[in-house]
């Protein structure tokens, strides 16, 4: 269980330091993404409800950062990525 918790603090860091991280230009523009590699690492050491629940926490903070509100209109709504990641 502290293992578990120990990956959610990791996917919240990990969360806020891509946003931080600059494109890589010898790689045309890529970006470099860390948060799904430890979900997969989730995925493969923890039991099945813990992997759901790092994959709803990891979808959740996607969703916290990347909703799309035009006006009084939500384009993309929250919760998508959650449904997406635990796939």
């Amino acid at each position: 269980m502290i293992f578990f918790i120990f990956l959610l603090g990791v996917v919240f860091v990990a969360q806020i330091v891509e946003i931080f991280i600059p494109s890589l230009e010898w790689m045309h523009d890529a970006h470099l993404y860390i948060v799904p590699v430890i979900v997969f690492y989730g995925a493969t050491v923890l039991p099945f409800p813990l992997m759901l629940l790092l994959a709803f926490f990891a979808g959740f903070l996607w969703d916290a950062l990347t909703v799309q509100v035009i006006g009084e209109r939500v384009e993309l709504s929250s919760g998508w990525s959650i449904l997406l990641s635990a796939g």
